[in-house]
């Protein structure tokens, strides 16, 4: 049975077989619980794949010190606030929006 804690090669697997067959939320669930951030929010933004405040929370990175780190954190949460954005879920875009800094 899959779960969130399956290992990610087999999660991004599952997003790619849902995403080849049209099925892009869900692809985007796999993607986002295979830690492929960025490929998920792509399928969001091109096809209005809807990010639940979960998902967000998922794709969210802990800060740190290490400056290379930091610039992908903010570069990350700008990409999901512009997602969230367009989807017209500006609650959550502002908090995204603001945990960039």
């Amino acid at each position: 049975d899959l779960s969130e804690e399956s290992p990610p090669e087999v999660l991004v697997r599952c997003g790619e077989f849902f995403e080849e067959h049209n099925q892009h939320e869900k692809a985007v669930r796999f993607f986002v619980h295979g830690k492929q951030f960025d490929k998920a929010l792509d399928l969001c933004l091109k096809y209005n794949a809807r990010i639940t405040d979960e998902m967000a929370e998922t794709m969210t990175p802990p800060k740190t010190d290490d400056p290379t780190q930091t610039a992908d954190r903010t570069a990350l949460l700008r990409k999901l606030a512009r997602c969230c954005e367009a989807q017209r879920q500006y609650q959550l875009a502002a908090k995204k929006f603001t945990q960039a800094g």
